[in-house]
């Protein structure tokens, strides 16, 4: 008879648990699994050799990329999933990177912007930089007519 009075108690406990917050061991997985499905990680990171390691909601990223605007790319693609507090950004550029200012720095710096712009696809526009002028190449999105 006395177990019919712990009936609503055990309800009471089985509602206030599920209303608890996900354990951070849960939350740092789902990040770093919407870090690797991404996106960005998948069409434009996915030759660079990047970690992804979260505990507490803080990511780490470690490894290396082929492009110096891959690094902020990363950076900024992590730090817009839920759950993310803040992003240490470790990983280093593979070669040799240009000379500030030069021509092909600028091409670097003009790729990284197009990469965080929602209205331009990056991949499929070629940056040409000849004595510090840009000039922009890409085809047209087409998009279904609407009937």
């Amino acid at each position: 008879m006395r177990q019919s009075h712990l009936k609503p108690y055990a309800a009471f406990l089985a509602a206030a648990m599920l209303a608890l917050p996900a354990p951070a061991s849960a939350t740092d997985g789902r990040i770093e699994k919407s870090a690797r499905n991404s996106y960005n990680f998948k069409t434009y990171l996915k030759d660079d050799a990047i970690q992804v390691a979260a505990s507490g909601g803080v990511v780490t990223l470690t490894g290396s990329v082929s492009e110096e605007y891959h690094k902020s790319l990363a950076q900024e693609t992590v730090a817009g999933l839920p759950g993310v507090k803040s992003v240490n950004n470790l990983l280093t550029v593979k070669g040799e990177q240009p000379a500030e200012r030069s021509d092909a720095w600028i091409t670097l710096k003009v790729k990284a912007a197009l990469a965080f712009h929602r209205n331009v696809r990056a991949s499929g526009t070629e940056v040409r930089t000849v004595d510090g002028v840009v000039t922009l190449r890409a085809a047209p999105i087409r998009t279904p007519r609407r009937s």
